[in-house]
């Protein structure tokens, strides 16, 4: 988001620069958790058929962990999610597969039985990489909208 942000002004980057940022961002963000942030219309309802039928879910996200489980707790979501990892969960992240096979297995679940649920072309291909059928939802934050 950083270097998105200079790049849309045609500015360099530092490493220092790009560091101090990010850290004024994430204490920031770590202190006006959960902010504007509420579940879209309908999921609380889906988590809540999925959680009554059975189903083990997790969490598989490229925000930071710490940061995704807070935001999950202040949005009283917490009880459905068997596993939240983040980017700094493992040594890899998305697109890499291994960070949904792995955040599958870290659940109790088994991959060869997920389906992935995600709101971008990045969740897409990390689905379709680890061998995971995936449900599109045209909603959600991202750059790419998974209709484009």
């Amino acid at each position: 988001m950083i270097e998105r942000a200079h790049a849309a002004q045609n500015k360099a980057l530092i490493a220092e620069e790009h560091d101090r940022l990010l850290k004024l961002f994430l204490d920031h963000y770590t202190l006006n958790i959960p902010g504007k942030s509420r579940p879209y219309p309908g999921v609380i309802a889906a988590l809540d058929r999925f959680q009554a039928a059975g189903y083990l879910m997790a969490v598989c996200t490229n925000k930071y962990e710490a940061n995704s489980a807070t935001l999950i707790g202040a949005l009283g979501m917490s009880d459905y999610f068997a596993a939240i990892c983040g980017q700094d969960t493992f040594a890899f992240r998305k697109p890499d597969p291994r960070h949904l096979t792995e955040t599958i297995r870290l659940a109790g679940g088994d991959p060869s039985s997920a389906v992935m649920v995600g709101d971008s072309q990045t969740d897409i291909d990390t689905a379709k990489a680890a061998g995971i059928p995936v449900v599109a939802v045209d909603f959600g934050y991202t750059d790419r909208h998974v209709r484009e």
